[in-house]
């Protein structure tokens, strides 16, 4: 409801004014300040998080647009020349921004979309899944989950 990923981690952690309070279920009142901001960061910097051994998002994509072959690198850039963020991970304000500054160092003609409807689209993408005949071998009834358990989806889908 409030956090949002800082344009630049570094400068934002220098304001000491940033606070907001947000109202707790049970009426509590808590104030937020860095957290904001912070929680998002992992995106960028796993290393916050104690993850070592993991790129963030934006060395990810620079990394997945370099192993590209140049020619078909050459073609995509052309043809949409975008990379696109799905899922309501990405909602967060600022995102957008930063992701494409990053990208655009290293990848100047490559741009971010994001469309308002991304916040839908594992649900989206699911009800399509759902509906293609091709896919009706794999579904679970509440029959079989019940005479099976969660382990019936595992033998049907893997």
């Amino acid at each position: 409801k409030h956090g949002y990923v800082a344009a630049d981690y570094e400068a934002e952690m220098r304001v000491e004014e940033l606070k907001t309070e947000h109202e707790l279920p049970d009426c509590q009142r808590v104030k937020l300040g860095t957290e904001l901001f912070q929680c998002t960061e992992g995106y960028f910097q796993p290393h916050l998080l104690g993850i070592l051994d993991t790129p963030g998002l934006i060395e990810s994509v620079n990394e997945l647009i370099d192993t590209l072959d140049r020619e078909i690198r050459r073609e995509i850039v052309a043809q949409s020349g975008s990379v696109f963020l799905t899922g309501s991970c990405s909602m967060f304000p600022g995102l957008v921004t930063r992701l494409q500054k990053g990208i655009r160092e290293r990848h100047s003609a490559v741009k971010v979309v994001a469309t308002p409807e991304r916040k839908l689209s594992a649900w989206i993408g699911g009800s399509i899944w759902a509906k293609l005949s091709t896919t009706q071998s794999s579904w679970t009834t509440k029959e079989e989950f019940e005479a099976h358990g969660p382990s019936v989806v595992h033998s049907k889908c893997f």
